[in-house]
C-alpha cells in the first residue's frame, strides 16, 4: 500500500498523525491530516523525491504553520526518511520528538 497521493501538476500528499488531531482545543477551528508538496523543479519551493511511495524520503524537511483564532501557532516540523516521520522539537502537537511510520492509505487513497 502507498504513503503518498499523488495530486496534479508535480505535487504529492500524505497524512500526518500529529495533525490529525482535528481541532484547536477550546475552539471550532480544525485543520487539515494532510501535508502536501511540491516535486516538480521548475516550480520553487520544491522537495527531492526518492519517487517511492512505499517508503518516501523527502529533502528538505517539512515545516507548516497555522496562525489559529486565538493568536498562537500550531507548528508541525518533521523530515520524512524512509517511510517515517521524524517530528523535530519545535512541532506543538503530541508527536514532537518522536519517530513513527507513515499512515499507509487505502487503494482509494484515504487513510
Amino acid at each position: 500500500m502507498s504513503k503518498i497521493r499523488r495530486l496534479r501538476d508535480g505535487w504529492i500528499s500524505f497524512d500526518c498523525p500529529g495533525c490529525s488531531s482535528g481541532c484547536y482545543p477550546g475552539t471550532d477551528w480544525t485543520w487539515g491530516e494532510s501535508h502536501a508538496v511540491n516535486i516538480d523543479p521548475a516550480r520553487k519551493p520544491c522537495w527531492g523525491y526518492n519517487g517511492d511511495d512505499n517508503r518516501p524520503t523527502l529533502t528538505p524537511s517539512v515545516r507548516s504553520r497555522l496562525h489559529l483564532p486565538d493568536g498562537s501557532v500550531h507548528t508541525c516540523h518533521f523530515f520524512v526518511r524512509d517511510g517515517q516521520l521524524h517530528y523535530c522539537a519545535d512541532s506543538t502537537h503530541s508527536m514532537a520528538g518522536k519517530i513513527v511510520d507513515m499512515v499507509e492509505l487505502t487503494e482509494e487513497g484515504e487513510a
